[in-house]
């Protein structure tokens, strides 16, 4: 239930419900999916500071240069 958000957010699956209204920056490994939710955009992750290479290593995401990154490929299940 969340409306008006700016989300930047990376992980090995994300899972969208009852968003209205909000911008989702993301750095996924797996597909986006998104159920009822209207007004949603998405778009690379954009966030940067001096751990980040360390900590997306860490936690097994691909590389923010990588065409791993599956910030554009939601799959909307409505």
């Amino acid at each position: 239930d969340c409306a008006d958000c700016v989300f930047v957010v990376g992980g090995h699956q994300i899972r969208i419900h009852d968003t209205k209204e909000s911008e989702l920056y993301l750095l996924v490994r797996g597909k986006p999916i998104m159920e009822n939710c209207s007004g949603v955009r998405f778009g690379p992750y954009c966030l940067a500071y001096d751990q980040l290479a360390a900590h997306i290593s860490s936690a097994s995401l691909p590389e923010i240069e990588q065409a791993d990154n599956h910030w554009k490929s939601v799959n909307d299940i409505n």
